[in-house]
């Protein structure tokens, strides 16, 4: 009787298997194509280029420092963060941003998180609990933490990372 039961415990797991591949493979999209040319350069941020500011409400105060709110944008050169609500000190040449943070760099690296804080001339800074894409949307992840050291340093921390 037990030679009878293992075929048919076979029949159910193969289908119970090959249709949780099926889920499985529905959630990835379709495979990026295979890049065979010279090696991607990685864009550096331009320390010289100037930075722009646009928010609904801006508000700049004597020592330097403005605060945006309600779609709160900051570009220089290649890099952009926008946020909710964010604060720029000049003097430190530093922005904080929170709520629905999204930093993409020259790179093309984007981070989206609820809170950021950067040093923009030497890149050093931090975000929370982030999802990012690296590489022009060529992989992507989590993290519970993400820390910027430097212009081609990035440490994750909890990391989950795929290129599906």
């Amino acid at each position: 009787m037990p030679l009878r039961r293992a075929p048919f415990l076979v029949s159910v797991l193969s289908l119970c298997c090959a249709s949780a591949w099926a889920e499985t493979e529905s959630a990835c999209p379709a495979p990026l194509p295979y890049h065979s040319g010279p090696p991607v350069v990685r864009a550096a941020a331009d320390p010289t280029a100037p930075i722009h500011v646009w928010a609904r409400e801006v508000q700049t105060e004597k020592d330097g420092v403005t605060n945006l709110e309600g779609t709160a944008e900051l570009t220089r050169g290649g890099d952009r963060v926008t946020a909710d609500h964010m604060r720029y000190e000049k003097p430190t040449n530093t922005v904080e941003a929170d709520g629905d943070v999204q930093f993409r760099n020259a790179a093309g690296d984007t981070f989206r998180t609820e809170e950021l804080r950067l040093q923009l001339d030497t890149r050093i800074g931090e975000v929370g609990p982030s999802r990012y894409t690296v590489n022009n949307d060529r992989a992507r992840g989590d993290a519970v933490r993400i820390e910027f050291l430097g212009p081609d340093y990035i440490r994750l921390t909890d990391v989950r990372y795929t290129t599906c």
